[in-house]
């Protein structure tokens, strides 16, 4: 069941799921504002919380899972104490994320006749409005590194595939609707793949695994097959 009632959720409403977490979801009807998320993810995880485990960022959600031992504990009392710390965070709303370059190679792209189809765009055009944009990590899942990026230009909105891949290589950069991604791992997957990365977005021998986080902004620069190959070499 939803609740409402705490002060400090005007924009947040929030449930307990099972006997260790806490599911905060952006109210439907109001404006989505990633600051506000960015800031109710930064007070649960910087804050002195000994009940908590992991926080763990949605598309307009956020989880927070409590450790075993705390499993029984008055979730109602965190969450009235934590709303009513909120107001006081420390949060800038001008702090950005990381930026980070992507480089692409774009002539390895998977769909091109499809994507020029729907789009009524060029190669060439596509490629230089994909690349001239920079985009904020709205979310990363559903696949560890896989980013969700908000930012595509509207004239490169194209419709995910009809029948999804049964495999899509590590490293493809698609489009999927208004979104654009990279494929972290070799999945099936039904985005329209315009590209590929040499880069690897998820090393499990690296703390953390995963260098990417919300908020964080992208642009991706074009490359050709000989840096790819030198870049995958190297």
């Amino acid at each position: 069941m939803w609740r409402l009632s705490l002060p400090g959720s005007k924009h947040w409403r929030w449930c307990v799921l099972g006997e260790r977490t806490l599911l905060f979801e952006w109210r439907e009807g109001e404006p989505f504002s990633r600051l506000k998320m960015k800031r109710l993810i930064a007070g649960w995880e910087n804050w002195d919380y000994p009940e908590v485990e992991e926080v763990v960022p949605g598309y307009t959600s956020v989880a927070v899972w409590f450790k075993a031992e705390f499993a029984t504990t008055d979730m109602e009392r965190v969450v009235q104490d934590f709303f009513d710390r909120l107001p006081g965070i420390g949060f800038d709303p001008n702090t950005s994320g990381n930026r980070i370059d992507i480089p692409v190679c774009y002539s390895m792209g998977l769909d091109w006749d499809e994507v020029q189809d729907q789009t009524g765009r060029t190669m060439t055009e596509i490629i230089d409005r994909h690349s001239a944009a920079e985009y904020e990590v709205a979310m990363v899942g559903f696949l560890p590194g896989f980013m969700y990026l908000e930012g595509l230009d509207p004239l490169l909105y194209c419709p995910r595939k009809a029948t999804p891949r049964v495999r899509v290589p590590e490293g493809s950069v698609g489009i999927g609707g208004h979104q654009t991604g990279v494929y972290s791992f070799p999945t099936p997957g039904g985005w329209q793949i315009i590209g590929k990365t040499p880069l690897h977005l998820f090393n499990e021998e690296k703390e953390p695994p995963v260098s990417v986080a919300v908020g964080d902004v992208i642009r991706f620069v074009p490359i050709n097959e000989q840096q790819y190959e030198e870049m995958t070499r190297g």
